[in-house]
Order: structure tokens, then C-alpha cells, then sequence
């Protein structure tokens, strides 16, 4: 497996350094930063290929200020948030980052595997084809976070997994889901069950997932 490049912003030494770590370990080249001044100072187009940032950092620009700047100099960087806050609470009162991301809750973190399926999904997403699609298929006129949850169902994941994943609650999932099914028009056969059509239009789009 080739070498990837990890750009990592927090504040804490400790988690930091776990951070580090298990991207290190999943064959990560890693440059550290603990502002969000130093990731800028650091960063060039085409030196990483994700980012992989807390929300709350102790001096402007936060976050979600930082990957916003730096999608803009590299549209091809791939953004992982991580916060103590579920995704509502830690984007309430933000303008909202640049799709396609993905976001992890810390209290999630104690395992590496977390943090690598959501910087694989960050990566997955950064590169998707449907960008390029221009209506090659139906599930083109989805944004960057509905078609995530359709990888994820694809994937075969329950909503109560799906909410976990995304730091959301369940309902909010199913709310998501029902909308998916009238946006693309798949629950009213009562022969088919919607959830496995999204499915099928997903792996014929893309493939099987990885998550």
C-alpha cells in the first residue's frame, strides 16, 4: 500500500499524539500541527491528502475555518472533523464546511479503527466519480452527505449504526432516509423494498463500498 499523506491539527499533545499514531500505523505519513496557524503556515497543494482537524482550536481560524481555506487551495483534500459535540451542535452558529467531510465524535476515538473508516470515507469522497458524473446516474443530484448514507447503506449498516458513524441520532438518520426515498422516488412500488434499491443504484454507480 502506498504511503499517504496526513495533515493533523489539535490542540492536545495528548490526543494528538493517539492521533498520530494510528494514522502512522495504517501507513500514514503524518505532519502534526497544534494550531491551526501552524497547519497553514506548513500546508501546500498536493502535500496531503486529508485533513484531519478539531473543530475547536484555541485561536482563529477554527476548524471548520481552516478547511475551508484549505479546500480552496487544494479542491482534492479530503477533511475529517473531530469534536466533542455531535454534528448539529458542532456546526451550530459555524458556517458549514465545504462537502464532502467527514466528522467523528471523540468519545468515539478509543478506537483506531474509528478514526481510519472515517478517513477512508473522507478520502472515498474526496475522489468520488459522481462529481464528474453530470447525471450518468440518478443518485447525481444528491449532495456529498446524502450520498454517504447511501454508502453506508449499501454497506448493509443499520440507522442505529449510521447515527453512530455520524454523531447524529437515529431519528434524524430516518428522516434523512425518507427524504432520500421521495428525492429519488423509490417507496412508492410496494414490490421493492427502497432501502435495496438505493443499494443497487449505489453499486452500480460506484462498486461494492469500503467503509
Amino acid at each position: 500500500m502506498p504511503i499517504r499523506n496526513a495533515l493533523l491539527v489539535e490542540d492536545y499533545v495528548a490526543m494528538r499524539t493517539l492521533l498520530a499514531e494510528s494514522l502512522t500505523s495504517a501507513n500514514f505519513d503524518v505532519q502534526s500541527c497544534g494550531s491551526a496557524g501552524e497547519a497553514l503556515a506548513k500546508f501546500e497543494p498536493g502535500s496531503a491528502d486529508v485533513l484531519i482537524t478539531d473543530i475547536d482550536l484555541p485561536d482563529r481560524p477554527n476548524g471548520v475555518e481552516l478547511a475551508t481555506i484549505l479546500r480552496a487551495r487544494d479542491p482534492g483534500l479530503a477533511l475529517v472533523f473531530i469534536t466533542n459535540f455531535s454534528e448539529e451542535g458542532a456546526f451550530k452558529g459555524r458556517v458549514r464546511p465545504p462537502e464532502p467531510f467527514a466528522f467523528v465524535q471523540k468519545s468515539r476515538l478509543e478506537s483506531n479503527q474509528v478514526l481510519l473508516d472515517a478517513v477512508e470515507s473522507a478520502l472515498t469522497e474526496a475522489s468520488s466519480p459522481l462529481r464528474l458524473s453530470d447525471g450518468a446516474t440518478p443518485l447525481s443530484t444528491l449532495t456529498s452527505t446524502q450520498l454517504t448514507v447511501v454508502r453506508m447503506i449499501a454497506a448493509g449498516l443499520t440507522n442505529s449504526e449510521i447515527a453512530s458513524r455520524r454523531g447524529t441520532n437515529q431519528r434524524a438518520v430516518e428522516r434523512m432516509i425518507s427524504r432520500l426515498f421521495a428525492e429519488l422516488d423509490v417507496a412508492n412500488d410496494a414490490s421493492r423494498n427502497p432501502r435495496v434499491v438505493l443499494a443497487n443504484l449505489y453499486t452500480q454507480a460506484f462498486g461494492y463500498p469500503v467503509l
